[in-house]
């Protein structure tokens, strides 16, 4: 089963990357939105398994999304914030939370990625 990806960036070229990366992986499902309201919408309206959010959103920045989110119970199970602001390693925040720096390595955003649960018969 497809891991089912909602990838969140209002920089096209950022977004442009991570779909070309993500699609290296046919077991990668990915739908992208460049505004935090419209990544809101799009989860309300379909599931998700990770969401992948920039904190620097011009409308709703990346925390407020994903309280958002939290608020309607439409949050994907797994958070990737991406910041340029980030200098570390990904780090595990909940178990299903991590901080990834941009640039992004696309080695340590795959293997994020598989690693990440499938839910079954979804």
């Amino acid at each position: 089963m497809a891991l089912r990806i909602l990838a969140v960036d209002d920089d096209s070229l950022v977004l442009g990357v991570l779909v070309r990366v993500l699609g290296t992986d046919p077991s990668l499902q990915v739908r992208t939105a460049s505004r935090g309201q419209e990544a809101v919408d799009i989860a309300a309206s379909q599931s998700f398994d990770v969401l992948i959010c920039d904190i620097s959103l011009p409308d709703l920045d990346g925390n407020l999304v994903v309280k958002e989110m939290k608020r309607r119970d439409i949050c994907p199970p797994f958070v990737v914030m991406v910041s340029g602001i980030v200098k570390t390693a990904p780090q595990s925040l909940t178990g299903s939370m991590v901080f990834v720096p941009k640039p992004i390595d696309p080695v340590v955003l795959l293997s994020l990625l598989r690693s990440v649960p499938r839910r079954s018969g979804a």
